[in-house]
């Protein structure tokens, strides 16, 4: 008795294990590794440059209009471009990020790394900065993160924090994925790796670009490590530098809310998110199916309109020799043309039709005939029959056999 309720309790268990996994896959889509792989290049940067980023991410289309914007303004100032920037409804994250034009170049250049990155953030943001403190604490284990120079790297409830070590100058680095991390952990998930930008100046393992001296609307968003979520003030009153404890503790901090408007459409790539945010978009990989099935029903649908158009040239035809009878005399119609015999000639013709489309085979023979008789009337010979015709073309091809025959013998006798 015994062994039987443990062979009870043990297949119910193995039953309900997968479906807890499958609830598990599907409230997180991005495994431990793939976030790795996405925040490698990333997880380093100073913590406000981070929370823009990761803002960003989650608005693809306004960081490419962002981008081509600072390509056809290269010389202007930041207090410039925050001036002509302020009528554009793009969200303050990429307006922040528009100082920093290597950076809005990889975004853009990286399109599907972005997009990735920014429904990652959207689908659990506790499991995106608690990738970003396991990848700095394999940096500090690996020696490489005591070496930032421009960047004071401090520690708060065993969370590690990088800030610019001078107020309002930010820079920003450059490492390489690969080797700063030490062993890398997950093997079928390689690090993202960015190639050496030319205007970089550094040492190994850092390399930086030029300070961004800060004049704008740029303090204004800072992570929450002990509970895990990005805390946003209101960017227009934060053109100065704020410090992370002051924008997390401040009276008018809220919790970071994705606006969709600002997506401008593009697809999100869980079922969980458009749930969450009513989106009927669809993405790349759906889209092929999509038109797969489309071309299918276009193909269904052409097939059907050739039959119909088929059946109602049968039923014009019906419908002339309908006209024609009616038209005829009440002296023709009452001799045995009937209205019943009209439709099963239609009918008939309509199954021989459907049947063999061709034209059979005995009435061209009948034609050949009547042709050879129409032939014969005018002449003064008689009459042939159905074989004569066919009899004369032997008997010339047999006369034809036997002149040559006899060329050839005379030929060579002359020889």
């Amino acid at each position: 008795m015994k062994k039987l309720i443990l062979f009870i309790f043990l297949t119910l268990f193995i039953l309900r294990t997968p479906s807890s996994q499958a609830q598990n896959n599907e409230a997180s889509p991005f495994t431990e590794g793939q976030l790795a792989q996405l925040l490698a290049p990333v997880a380093l940067y100073p913590d406000t440059l981070l929370t823009h980023i990761l803002i960003a991410a989650t608005y693809p289309i306004e960081i490419i209009e962002a981008h081509r914007w600072v390509i056809k303004h290269p010389q202007l100032s930041s207090t410039q471009i925050f001036d002509q920037v302020s009528d554009k409804d793009w969200d303050p994250s990429v307006k922040a990020l528009l100082p920093f034009p290597m950076v809005l170049k990889k975004l853009n250049d990286e399109l599907s790394w972005t997009t990735q990155l920014g429904d990652a953030f959207l689908t659990d943001q506790v499991q995106v900065l608690s990738s970003i403190q396991q990848l700095r604490i394999k940096a500090e284990q690996a020696g490489n993160l005591s070496t930032m120079d421009n960047m004071a790297v401090s520690h708060e409830d065993n969370n590690i924090i990088i800030e610019p070590l001078e107020p309002e100058i930010v820079y920003v680095p450059y490492y390489d994925s690969r080797t700063i991390y030490g062993n890398w952990h997950w093997a079928h998930y390689q690090p993202v790796y960015w190639s050496h930008p030319q205007r970089y100046v550094g040492h190994h393992p850092y390399y930086w670009h030029s300070g961004v001296h800060i004049s704008f609307n740029y303090f204004f968003s800072a992570f929450h490590w002990q509970n895990r979520h990005l805390v946003v003030l209101n960017h227009r009153d934060s053109h100065r530098y704020l410090q992370k404890k002051r924008i997390v503790s401040s009276h008018g901090a809220k919790r970071w809310l994705h606006k969709p408007h600002h997506r401008r459409g593009v697809a999100y790539s869980n079922k969980q998110l458009k749930k969450h945010y009513k989106s009927n978009r669809v993405n790349k990989s759906q889209r092929k199916v999509i038109r797969q099935k489309d071309t299918q029903i276009k193909a269904i649908q052409n097939k059907q309109k050739n039959k119909s158009r088929y059946s109602s040239a049968l039923n014009t035809k019906h419908s002339k020799t309908l006209k024609q009878f009616h038209k005829l005399p009440n002296n023709k119609k009452a001799k045995g043309v009937n209205k019943d015999k009209v439709t099963n000639k239609h009918q008939n013709h309509r199954i021989n039709n459907a049947k063999s489309p061709k034209r059979p085979v005995i009435k061209d023979k009948m034609r050949r005939y009547e042709n050879d008789r129409k032939m014969d009337k005018g002449s003064t010979r008689p009459k042939l029959n159905r074989s004569s015709s066919r009899h004369k073309i032997k008997t010339n091809m047999s006369r034809t056999k036997m002149h040559n025959s006899r060329t050839k013998a005379k030929n060579n006798d002359n020889k």
